[in-house]
């Protein structure tokens, strides 16, 4: 598998996913997942698309999260993780 990128948008947040096969490492504008979003909550909001999925240790991520505040962004990276998993669906880049 090829490194899938795309671009996933709500209200203000903006978040540019690069999903690649690997161990389930997931770094958010260059930090790990635990110290970008130190509440548990809000780090399994980002590992639920994953963890329904019984997919999480097969992808590394990597994000760039941008604007909507810090319990928004999680929810842009949950609600546009099918784009970078189906293909046919998504563009490209």
């Amino acid at each position: 598998m090829e490194v899938v990128n795309t671009v996933g948008r709500r209200k203000a947040a903006v978040a540019r996913v690069y999903v690649k096969p690997g161990k389930g490492q997931i770094t958010i504008n260059r930090k790990a997942l635990e110290v970008y979003f130190p509440l548990e909550i809000l780090q399994y909001q980002v590992k639920q698309p994953l963890l329904a999925t019984n997919t999480m240790e097969n992808y590394d991520i990597v994000l760039s999260l941008d604007g909507g505040g810090i319990t928004g962004q999680p929810l842009v990276w949950a609600s546009h993780v099918h784009c970078a998993r189906s293909t046919p669906r998504c563009v490209r880049y």
